[in-house]
């Protein structure tokens, strides 16, 4: 029998007869694989998963995924690639020098299951190939999340100071009988550097001073800030907690 010529099914009658003339036949068929072609349900599939959300390990059918043109020669063997391509030239995932891989994901049985154990995305290759080595792939992009962390990190923290802010400052001057002060001398403040743990530009305003035209202040390159008070500018009207 010869079977390099493309035909998917070929019949044929065996017969067998006796010496005496007596004939009996059975109708068989041949049944060759080779031309069968497999089909993946779409070129690409994403799933997003709620790491928080979940208790068990997220299981689904390989045959929804894929289809085979001819029963007669089906999917035997599924595996997951890290690459596109011959399924006999790609490196398994499971042999990914990235260990979360091997993890996240792996075929059990008939099923395509997630094992969400490290947050991240990943981009493999899902194959299915018959016994014939006649096979189909689909991309596969999974992004697991930890919700609760991706809140988190939405949340802006404020910025702090590298030590305490002094909560009070005491300027004494001398006022004299016109109620102008009898001293010209600077008094200066400079505050702790201000901190932002994430990284973001600050802005430091410090509210009153409008108010009071003795006092004046500026952002250091530092981020600290630097508050000067000049004692000739301050008046009987300055007196007093601010």
């Amino acid at each position: 029998m010869r079977y390099d010529t493309p035909v998917e099914k070929y019949e044929i009658f065996i017969q067998a007869q006796t010496a005496a003339g007596k004939k009996a036949s059975v109708n068989s068929t041949v049944h060759f694989c080779g031309y069968e072609t497999v089909k993946s349900i779409s070129s690409t599939k994403a799933y997003e998963v709620d790491m928080d959300a979940i208790e068990e390990p997220l299981t689904f059918p390989l045959a929804d995924l894929f289809s085979v043109s001819d029963v007669g020669c089906p999917i035997s063997n599924f595996t997951l690639k890290m690459e596109s391509g011959d399924p006999s030239e790609t490196k398994d995932l499971v042999d990914s020098t990235n260990k979360d891989y091997g993890l996240n994901f792996e075929l059990i049985g008939e099923n395509f299951v997630i094992n969400p154990i490290i947050s991240g995305t990943y981009e493999f290759y899902l194959v299915a190939k018959t016994g014939s080595s006649i096979y189909s792939e689909m991309q596969i992009t999974v992004k697991l999340t930890k919700m609760l962390d991706a809140v988190a990190s939405l949340t802006n923290i404020k910025p702090s100071w590298s030590s305490p802010l002094e909560l009070s400052l005491e300027v004494a001057v001398n006022i004299d009988e016109n109620g102008e002060a009898d001293d010209t001398s600077n008094f200066e403040y400079r505050t702790p550097t201000a901190i932002d743990s994430e990284g973001d530009s600050i802005s430091i305003e410090v509210q009153g001073m409008s108010a009071l035209p003795c006092v004046t202040g500026k952002q250091n390159s530092d981020d600290s800030f630097t508050l000067k008070i000049n004692r000739a500018l301050i008046t009987t009207d300055s007196v007093g907690t601010h």
